[in-house]
């Protein structure tokens, strides 16, 4: 099936707010504690209204699969994704970095660089990375997954 990247509008805050609160994405977020409605809310407009920042839903046909969020500083953009507990294990999670890459590709170089940072245990993002073409890089107790997107590099 074909996976699609749309950009987020304010129907996707109450999703987002889902998939955030989701047990094992709390696990393997940074920060563990669930979050706050009226925090998100707050965050969320913050987010879709910042130039620096890109959150994509993906999807199947009609059906939402997952998110990426970039959040840029200077060149490099960091990533954030989740797939949705329904559709996890199936290699989604290495499509949608795959299809990150094509949407910054082309944005005249503004981003040189995609960063992912996983927990350890969080095995299933380091897969989906390994798999999405992102190289490794270990740092205490996270890694580091990134890919550089122009060409002289």
């Amino acid at each position: 099936m074909n996976v699609e990247l749309k950009l987020v509008n304010k129907r996707h805050c109450e999703l987002l707010y889902e998939w955030a609160n989701d047990e094992l994405v709390r696990e393997h977020a940074f920060n563990t504690e669930q979050i706050d409605y009226g925090e998100h809310k707050k965050w969320f407009e913050n987010k879709i209204n910042s130039p620096n920042t890109y959150i994509y839903i993906a999807y199947i046909e009609e059906i939402a699969i997952g998110q990426i969020r970039i959040d840029i500083e200077d060149d490099i953009g960091f990533i954030d994704y989740s797939i949705d507990k329904e559709y996890r294990g199936k290699g989604y999670g290495t499509t949608i970095l795959k299809k990150i890459v094509e949407k910054f590709v082309t944005k005249d170089k503004v981003v040189k660089m995609l960063v992912g940072k996983v927990k350890i245990k969080n095995t299933a993002s380091q897969k989906a990375f390994k798999n999405s073409g992102y190289t490794r890089n270990t740092k205490n107790d996270t890694i580091e997954y990134y890919i550089n997107l122009t060409k002289d590099n």
